[in-house]
């Protein structure tokens, strides 16, 4: 499996690759930045979302299991995220949120809003992936 993120949330994972292994069950798992990234080709692609960054995972197809149930739990969880994304658009609009909060708190809704579309579209991949 490979990893595939910016290099700031590779800094923090790389250190972590024994105990991702073993939490995984994966071997040899590897790490690039998306410029980098071989992937895509025979390999199915989960995203994941730490804090307020994105990042993908790739696996190779056949050490997938159970797709069905994936591409119904990755459905639900796009649902999810969609919705969030709406409560966050919805605050980004109302002129009273804005007028009353906080500059790093209408920020922090920003990033949020920036990280849940790139889980979106990360997400949307996967689901094309398991097809």
């Amino acid at each position: 499996a490979t990893i595939v993120a910016d290099k700031a949330i590779l800094d923090e994972l790389v250190p972590l690759q024994a105990w991702l292994e073993r939490l995984s069950k994966v071997k040899n798992l590897s790490f690039e930045t998306p410029g980098v990234a071989r992937h895509k080709q025979n390999k199915v692609v989960i995203p994941v979302s730490f804090g307020n960054e994105a990042f993908e995972v790739y696996v190779p197809r056949e050490q997938m299991i159970q797709i069905a149930e994936e591409r119904t739990r990755a459905t639900k969880e796009l649902e999810s995220v969609k919705g969030e994304l709406e409560r966050a658009n919805a605050k980004l609009v109302n002129q009273t949120f804005l007028g009353k909060a906080p500059a790093d708190v209408v920020q922090g809704v920003k990033d949020r809003k920036a990280a849940l579309e790139k889980t979106i579209a990360s997400l949307e991949d996967y689901l094309k992936s398991l097809e």
